[in-house]
């Protein structure tokens, strides 16, 4: 979700609580958000679509943390006519999981450009510490939708603390990025904020995110997380956190090692990309000519990087000029459409031509493939009868956290979505897994 590099300017810091006694693994049930033109669901509520989302696909997963202590008698209004909810619970927020970051970020009172958000109040909370008091300017790359960014957005934030919780686990004194500005592309969003899930940090300097102050404190058994998403359903999709779902996949999770450096450099978690097949052919660039003459015929992508991010509901090039290539050798009527980098023909086309994509990243050869359903991202807001196709170019290509150069492809929510992910950040590594469900 967020840019590729830290945008943390300060290192956070958070102690974990004591030590407490292991627990079974949790399993959080996740309420699926789609996009549609002209009707959404939430909780079963029935609401006006918000801003011509993309139609039929899914764009992101969330559920609801609370924050603070004590009870506290809020109103909670999702923007554009979603439901009103009143609880005498806690400051009930409700968060998508984000696989490329570490934060916990949250609107704020005094946020004048939040929408209908959810805002925290510190005021209501006995447990809301100022600490550490560090004001932050931070940047995301990308939104939660299928439309690409022409500009990262800006977020202006303070790091506060107060106690977080996620069913029965609880984080006291948990460092929080609250925010007074917040990017545009969030603001008419059904989810209040973003819960961080990269990589664990590497020293306690480096700040713990509220999974590892979890993991930390004793009261996760393994530091796993999970993902079950179900295509197309409302409710089925789960979270498991502290362990694995046996009934939730078939056969056995296969393992492939993160890409050690570039993993903890972004905090993100990074996988190798060792060769990208079309169909079973390999996709070939222009940029890496076999022959090594500029103007030859060209060759193979050249191995590169790629960043797994529960948060983006794309795939994403390391370049314009790699998507363009791209592209070609699917059907020349697949052109960009959008100058911030979306790309897609007249929709009748689109389904025509999906191929089957499937990326090598390691180099024992373990694959993970995009199906051909998943390729079509839908109409196109504000272009009636083109249709979105599952690769964006970046305007600004993310870099190489490691200073090698390397290329750098964004794998998100298209290609995941077909899987039982189990992330490990801990011994840096993510497992595949086939998920049980019809829609394999």
């Amino acid at each position: 979700m967020r840019s590729f590099h830290s945008w943390l300017a300060t290192s956070l810091l958070v102690f974990a609580s004591g030590k407490a006694r292991p627990s079974a693994p949790h399993t959080i049930q996740l309420e699926r958000y789609v996009g549609r033109h002209n009707l959404t669901n939430y909780r079963g509520q029935a609401t006006v679509s918000l801003r011509d989302w993309i139609a039929n696909t899914d764009l992101q997963w969330y559920s609801t943390i609370q924050v603070g202590n004590p009870p506290q008698n809020l109103s909670v209004v999702f923007h554009f006519n979603f439901r009103e909810v009143h609880t005498d619970d806690y400051f009930c927020s409700t968060v998508m999981y984000d696989t490329g970051s570490t934060d916990l970020v949250l609107p704020m009172r005094n946020c004048t450009d939040c929408g209908s958000h959810t805002l925290f109040q510190p005021a209501g909370s006995q447990t809301f510490s100022r600490q550490p008091n560090v004001k932050l300017v931070g940047k995301y790359s990308t939104g939660a939708t299928t439309v690409p960014l022409r500009t990262s957005e800006v977020v202006n934030c303070t790091v506060n603390s107060d106690t977080v919780r996620l069913g029965e686990l609880t984080s006291s004194g948990q460092w929080i990025v609250f925010c007074t500005e917040f990017p545009e592309v969030f603001r008419n969003m059904p989810m209040d904020g973003i819960m961080g899930m990269g990589v664990a940090p590497q020293s306690a300097a480096d700040g713990i995110p509220t999974f590892w102050s979890w993991y930390y404190s004793g009261q996760l058994d393994e530091p796993v997380f999970a993902f079950y998403f179900v295509p197309g359903s409302e409710y089925r999709a789960e979270m498991t956190v502290g362990g694995v779902d046996e009934s939730k996949f078939v056969g056995d999770i296969v393992w492939t090692d993160l890409n050690r450096n570039a993993s903890i450099l972004s905090e993100a978690y990074v996988v190798d990309f060792v060769s990208l097949d079309i169909n079973g052919r390999p996709a070939l660039t222009t940029s890496n000519h076999s022959t090594g003459i500029a103007g030859g015929p060209p060759a193979p992508f050249t191995a590169g990087l790629i960043a797994l991010d529960t948060g983006t509901a794309f795939l994403q090039t390391p370049d314009q000029q790699s998507a363009e290539d791209l592209y070609r050798q699917i059907s020349p009527f697949i052109t960009q459409i959008d100058s911030a980098g979306a790309w897609g023909p007249p929709c009748p086309l689109l389904d025509a031509v999906a191929p089957e994509l499937t990326f090598t990243i390691s180099t024992d050869g373990q694959t993970i493939t995009l199906p051909r359903s998943f390729f079509n991202l839908g109409e196109y807001p504000g272009l009636p009868g083109l249709c979105q196709a599952v690769f964006n170019s970046p305007t600004e290509p993310l870099e190489d956290p490691t200073g090698a150069g390397r290329a750098v492809w964004l794998v998100g929510s298209p290609l995941l979505k077909a899987y039982y992910t189990v992330w490990n950040g801990l011994e840096l590594r993510v497992g595949f897994a086939t998920p049980v469900g019809p829609f394999i």
